[in-house]
Parts: C-alpha cells; sequence; structure tokens
C-alpha cells in the first residue's frame, strides 16, 4: 500500500470521469494487479490521504521467479 497526503480537505472523486489523468493512470496502474485507488480524510488534522493498494507479482519481487512463471 502506497498513500499521498496534502492538507486540502477536499476528497477527489474516483470516479471514471472525476479523476484527472494522473489519478486515473495510478488506478489503472493498481487495477492491473489487483488494486485499487481510495481517500479519506486525516484524522488528527485538514487534508487527505490518497491510498493505492495492490498486489505485487512475484515476478516483480523475484527476477528468478519470472523465468518460472513463462
Amino acid at each position: 500500500m502506497i498513500g499521498v497526503a496534502d492538507a486540502e480537505p477536499r476528497l477527489p472523486d474516483l470516479t471514471d470521469g472525476g479523476m484527472g489523468a494522473g489519478l486515473r493512470m495510478v488506478s489503472e496502474l493498481a487495477a492491473d494487479d489487483d488494486g485499487d485507488v481510495s481517500a479519506e480524510p486525516v484524522a488528527d488534522h485538514n487534508g487527505k490521504v490518497v491510498l493505492v493498494r495492490f498486489r505485487i507479482p512475484p515476478w516483480r519481487t523475484h527476477p528468478d521467479s519470472r523465468e518460472l512463471t513463462q
């Protein structure tokens, strides 16, 4: 999981039509590896955190295992 925080309290529109190009690209990349994008307010101050969750395929973390999956 990767999180990015900022001081803007307004949560992003995570619909296909509401996302900008950058967030849409991150969302598509996460979806390629069974992940997703979400946003939530920061508990201790104004702002938000955008979270990206995804699985890292074994061949991306262990170069030798790529040969086993092909």
